[in-house]
């Protein structure tokens, strides 16, 4: 491993990312002690893997030390901490006690780590600093932030016409208070949804890596395959309440289906927005928010997920930076 993050770094990261990840998420249903909660915690954790190892690959070539600012690591992790103690409880409906206070905790100072990391090195290494920026094409911010919310909402339309049944996770009381707890979601599912804890991994790392070699549209299509396949022990494992293996295996073949498209949508966006992490950070959050915070149907989000596949293959076909990578890489970095 100490030399095959050199030889081939995004072989090294893709190792690394499923290895951290799948020993978590493989093992919670045995480490938890059959508590959903904990689980919930430990499964989250497991979600930074592809983040944690972007991070240690970039600082090993950089040669830069791995050890965070103390200080700036505190008082992220006073917000995250905070977060996970008052604010997840309301979010996911958990009961809190000292083992899952304790996990809990364990997932606020990795989440701490990995932002922190972030904003230290952000005017140094090309990783960090596309984390925490978006100046480069603003505009970009409002397609990365409404663009899948946009598609399962008219998916959803589309769906109560026909006579579909309209939902909502939300039912904390009033109009402010909905409010407010939709937006406090939001914030939740950023940093502990897989947002934080997956963007440098997918798009700040291995995207731009493959991109100096590949072109848009395969590289898309293979963290797609990629980005599918590290999910699919949460499939399996309770996270995803699946009920039985059959249904399982049915759904982490439709997330194939769906994801795969997504990771060439997210791959536009982000050399569109001149490599911007943050922007991906934004689109993945309205990815994962969108399904919770929005009056969604059953049939709607399939219909809005088939809106997205045929969106993705308008996209390949009329921008041209997605079918040359040459084109790709001199926008980004004006070879």
């Amino acid at each position: 491993m100490m030399t095959l993050y050199k030889r081939n770094p995004a072989f090294a990261f893709i190792l690394l990312s499923f290895l951290f990840s799948w020993l978590i998420w493989i093992s919670s249903p045995v480490l938890s002690f059959g508590r959903e909660d904990v689980q919930r915690l430990l499964d989250m954790t497991g979600a930074f893997g592809p983040s944690l190892a972007a991070i240690l690959i970039t600082f090993k070539l950089e040669g830069r030390s791995l050890m965070p600012d103390i200080r700036l690591h505190l008082s992220i992790f006073l917000v995250t901490g905070s977060m996970i103690i008052f604010a997840m409880p309301s979010i996911f409906e958990m009961t809190y006690d000292i083992p899952s206070v304790l996990v809990g905790l364990i997932l606020a100072d990795v989440a701490a780590y990995v932002i922190g990391m972030a904003i230290k090195h952000r005017a140094d290494i090309p990783l960090c600093s596309s984390a925490v920026s978006y100046k480069h094409h603003r505009r970009w911010i409002f397609i990365a932030a409404l663009l899948f919310p946009a598609m399962v909402l008219v998916g959803s339309l589309i769906d109560h016409n026909l006579g579909g049944t309209v939902m909502t996770n939300y039912h904390f009381g009033g109009v402010l208070t909905n409010l407010l707890m939709m937006v406090l979601a939001i914030v939740v599912f950023a940093v502990f949804g897989g947002s934080i804890g997956e963007e440098l991994g997918w798009r700040g790392f291995l995207t731009s890596t493959l991109l100096e070699n590949y072109n848009p549209i395969l590289l898309g299509l293979f963290i797609g395959f990629v980005w599918s396949l590290w999910h699919v022990p949460l499939h399996f494992n309770g996270f995803y309440e699946t009920g039985s293996f059959e249904t399982g295996v049915t759904d982490a073949l439709v997330r194939f289906v769906w994801n795969v498209p997504l990771a060439v949508l997210f791959t536009w966006v982000y050399i569109r927005s001149k490599a911007s992490v943050l922007l991906a950070i934004i689109m993945h959050t309205s990815v994962n928010a969108s399904q919770y915070v929005l009056p969604l149907s059953g049939g709607g989000i399939e219909i809005g997920m088939m809106i997205m596949i045929g969106f993705t293959v308008l996209v390949v076909f009329v921008d041209p930076l997605m079918r040359d990578g040459k084109k790709a890489r001199h926008f980004l970095y004006k070879l």
